[in-house]
Order: structure tokens, then sequence, then C-alpha cells
């Protein structure tokens, strides 16, 4: 039996999260058809390697020992009754380099296939910065202009050219559009048949939401998960931002555009390689409705103020309990 890796490599919001929920939710019946769906990790071949925080373990290892993993791999898929073997993580993107010894020492024993998509970056750009600079933000100091980080966010592209230089043989690149379902796309291209209907992951977030965790990060230094903006409350003291100066700060995308034609190369490399083209006109983003904001805003904090009163005053109740029970 011919054993097949399929290595789904990003990138980063092209329904990547969908395919990933997916294929774990239908993971029992994709074996009845003799498929495998390793996850995002390599944890098949050292525990060590599973997890956000310890997949540096693997990206970090040096030539030789990615060539001892990938000989772990293909041991562990040689005994497994399955002919097909899934592993999805868009992190796998930006490691195109570190990655093809371990896939040149696959290639030795099985048949490995790589996937990746790409997104119009009109519409990935503002995408990727309200999710990485402002809702999970990545970045080590505050909260960047959009202006500003579209100049860092574009290079997230680069990657095709080395992938395209040392795995060109084997890789697929796929257009994404958020209006085609990605998930029936990469069950097409792998010929597999998911049965199980899975809700869109990451659907697209209030503008008020977004414009509140960004001014909320703007007070924190290095990284600023979600849970943060959930668990703190901004005391009275801090600084009023003016919604119409954030507004025009965090969502002004009119320099999209620019950094597109200024990094035009790599759009070009794209599609005269893989025939996939974004000419399909400029397409300008609606600026935001400032009053329609502003309401969300004000719904948002009003459930927030009466959370907080009620949480502080049972937390005021149990001080003053705690006093009396000290004074007795």
């Amino acid at each position: 039996m011919n054993k097949q890796l399929i290595l789904h490599i990003g990138m980063g919001k092209t329904g990547t999260s969908s395919i990933q929920e997916a294929f774990s939710a239908n993971s029992d019946d994709l074996r009845t058809q003799g498929v495998c769906y390793l996850g995002m990790w390599f944890d098949a071949i050292n525990p060590d390697y599973a997890g956000i925080d310890k997949q540096i373990n693997f990206f970090s290892l040096p030539p030789e020992d990615m060539v001892k993993a990938a000989r772990k791999l293909c041991a562990f898929v040689q005994a497994s009754n399955c002919r097909k073997f899934i592993v999805s993580n868009e992190s796998l993107w930006g490691r195109p380099v570190e990655l093809e010894p371990f896939i040149r020492e696959l290639l030795k024993d099985i048949d490995v296939k790589i996937i990746a998509y790409v997104r119009d970056p009109k519409e990935w750009l503002p995408s990727a910065y309200t999710q990485w600079g402002i809702y999970d933000r990545l970045t080590k100091n505050s909260t960047r202009d959009y202006q500003n980080a579209v100049a860092s966010f574009i290079n997230w592209y680069n990657p095709v050219y080395e992938w395209h230089k040392r795995m060109g043989d084997i890789i697929s690149i796929r257009k994404y559009t958020p209006r085609v379902d990605a998930v029936a796309d990469f069950s097409k291209a792998l010929g597999v048949d998911l049965k199980c209907e899975i809700q869109k992951v990451n659907e697209r977030r209030k503008a008020a939401d977004l414009l509140l965790r960004a001014i909320f990060n703007d007070r924190f230094q290095g990284r600023t998960p979600p849970r943060l903006f959930e668990e703190y409350m901004l005391d009275k003291n801090t600084k009023v931002h003016g919604l119409r100066r954030s507004l025009k700060r965090y969502f002004d995308y009119s320099s999209t555009q620019e950094a597109i034609s200024q990094n035009g190369k790599v759009f070009d490399f794209i599609k005269s390689k893989y025939g996939i083209s974004f000419d399909e006109g400029e397409k300008k983003s609606e600026p935001l409705n400032e009053n329609e904001v502003r309401n969300d805003v004000i719904d948002i904090m009003m459930e927030i103020m009466v959370s907080q009163s009620i949480r502080i005053r049972n937390l005021e109740a149990a001080v003053e309990e705690i006093r009396s029970s000290a004074s007795i």
C-alpha cells in the first residue's frame, strides 16, 4: 500500500481553523476511509512537539535531527492501517527552510503532498491585522496602527518563494476566498468525503468589539491574548481615546493598495507559477459607520459596567465580612 502524507501549511486566515475543526470532528469517519488526521502537531514523533508553545521544539531541530524525526514519522506511518495522513498547521507556512530536510527524508519512503492557500491581499491584510494585530496581538510593543502594521504583514506572502524553490514539484497552491467553502475545497483536493457539516470558525467580529480591544491592548507591552480583555476592566483614570480618532487609526485601510503595489513581485510570482490572480479590480473597504460603532460600543459598555458593578459589590461584601470576622 502506497502511503501518503498531506501537509496543509496555511496561510493563516484562509479557512485553516475551519478545516482543522472539520477534520478533527470527522476523524473517526475518516479512518473508515483509510485517512488518519494527525492534527496540527508532530506529536506522533515526540509528545514534546505538541501544542502552540511546544512546536518550536520541532521547528528548531538541526537538519540531522530533522532527518531522524522524519524516519520516526515514516515508521509510524508504515505501521498504521491508514493509507493517507494529514497534518494541518498554518505555522508550517513560514518554515520552508527548516522543514526541507524533514520532507526530503520523508520522500524516500512515502509520498508527500503539500497544500497551501493564498488569499487576495486586499481581503487578507485587514483580516490578518484584526486577528493578530488586535484580537490576539502578537507584537512585542503596543498596538500598531494599521498603516504601520500592514508593511510587516504583507511579508507573510514571501515564503511562497522558498516553498516553490525547494518543494515546487510537490506543492499545490490554491486560491482561497471567503465565498467558497474551504473545508469542501480542501476535502475535494484530498479526495476524501466529510459527512459532518461544520460551522465556519472565526466568524468576523463586530468592529465595536475589536475597537475596544485595540484601545485596551494598547495599555500593555508584549503579547495580549484575548482573555486579557475579557478578564480586566479599565479604571477611571485611564486616558479616554476619541472614537473618531481610534476608528481612523485602527480601521483606515486606505494604505492596503499601496502596500500591495509595492510588493507586487510576490503576487506576480504566484500568478505566473500557479495561475492564481488577484487582478479582479481594486476592492475598496467601505468606511465604518461611526454612529453604528458608537451605539455598539455603548451596548457593550453597558453590559461590562453592570457586570463589573455586581462583581465589585460582591467583592466589597466579601472584604467586609472578612474584616468583621477578624474583629471578633
